[in-house]
């Protein structure tokens, strides 16, 4: 997840002739500097539908910064990626099923990679659901 803070932390050098993506709209980077210096630095961005920026691509060429949610990465690649750090103990399965959740991810997501009946269990068993 992205956190005000990150955000601003990156943006922190950019002159004003940088963009920021965000899905399908682009906003001049002092439009949004203005308005994530009202916010509380520990919030996630978030979409109006409240799905969480998973991580930002910065584009010096372009002079363009894409935030990336669920939306427009490899979401099976990521879930399989999280579950993978479970496996090596580096978390807990709950941890990883409840970390994808406060990133957006829902048990749609899981059902789109074939995961469903594991999850809805899993999740059913753990009070997520």
């Amino acid at each position: 997840m992205v956190k005000v803070r990150n955000f601003l932390e990156t943006i922190h050098s950019m002159d004003d002739n940088w963009t920021v993506i965000l899905e399908t709209q682009s906003i001049p980077l002092p439009v949004i500097k203005g308005l994530l210096e009202k916010v509380d630095e520990d919030a996630v961005l978030e979409l109006d539908n409240r799905v969480p920026y998973w991580y930002l691509t910065v584009k010096h060429d372009s002079k363009e910064i894409i935030v990336n949610t669920k939306n427009n990465i490899d979401l099976k690649n990521k879930i399989n990626n999280t579950f993978e750090s479970a496996i090596n103990g580096e978390m807990s399965e709950l941890d990883a099923f409840m970390y994808l959740m406060e990133n957006g991810v829902t048990l749609e997501d899981f059902e789109k990679i074939g995961k469903d009946d594991y999850a809805k269990s899993f999740m059913k068993d753990h009070g997520l659901l």
